[in-house]
């Protein structure tokens, strides 16, 4: 089985910059740890692009085509295209996520 290309939008990569900026204020550490988890999972899809779940918030829309992993409090939503894998948004779970969500991948 081919291995898939991870790709991160430049949205996800902007999410896991202010998440690691915010961890930063009280812990350069603790953002490194955080930034190499979330990258390390994010790799796991090169070779099992169904790791994650689907998102139960958009199941109910038949939106089944977005996958999420859960790293801590993150969620990685993330797609699978031809070309590989694409992180779309790294999303704190604790949030309203419905709503991010709609808002992160449905605002064009």
């Amino acid at each position: 089985m081919k291995k898939l290309n991870v790709f991160w939008t430049l949205n996800a990569q902007s999410d896991l910059k202010e998440i690691i900026e915010f961890v930063k204020i009280d812990s350069l550490n603790q953002a490194k740890r955080i930034f190499e988890k979330i990258k390390a999972e994010s790799l796991k899809l090169t070779e099992f692009p169904n790791l994650g779940r689907t998102i139960p918030e958009l199941d109910r829309y038949n939106l089944t085509n977005f996958r999420e992993l859960i790293v801590e409090v993150w969620r990685i939503v993330y797609t699978q295209k031809e070309d590989g894998i694409y992180v779309l948004s790294v999303i704190d779970s604790r949030r309203n996520l419905e709503e991010l969500l709609f808002n992160k991948l449905f605002k064009d």
